[in-house]
């Protein structure tokens, strides 16, 4: 893992990698790789994005977030926390809110 930045989320520090493991509850508490450029799918299968970073805790070495970026005329980029993710393979990230709720999540 590379880590390219440092950042605050929650008032807690946070630094961004290109990738990192989570434990998804269907992987039986396996650790899955989440890694740059990976896509990023609503609950109803659109496109949301790609994987920008990963986001871990300084203290605890988590990954707490995932940072989406979405391709538009201005990079827009939005923190998704790891527990709204359903599933992941080696490809694709599938996240448990619809493609509404996007807007909502915070921005970076």
């Amino acid at each position: 893992m590379i880590s390219n930045n440092n950042s605050v989320v929650n008032n807690q520090a946070k630094r961004l990698f290109e990738s990192g493991s989570i434990y998804p509850e269907q992987e039986n508490g396996l650790p899955v790789k989440i890694s740059r450029g990976m896509t990023i799918l609503t609950s109803e299968g659109w496109e949301a994005g790609k994987v920008a970073a990963v986001v871990v805790d300084n203290d605890s070495q988590n990954v707490t977030h995932v940072l989406l970026t979405r391709s538009r005329s201005v990079p827009d980029y939005r923190l998704v926390p790891v527990n709204l993710i359903k599933k992941l393979d080696e490809e694709a990230v599938l996240l448990e809110i619809c493609h509404h709720a996007i807007e909502n999540l915070p921005g970076r």
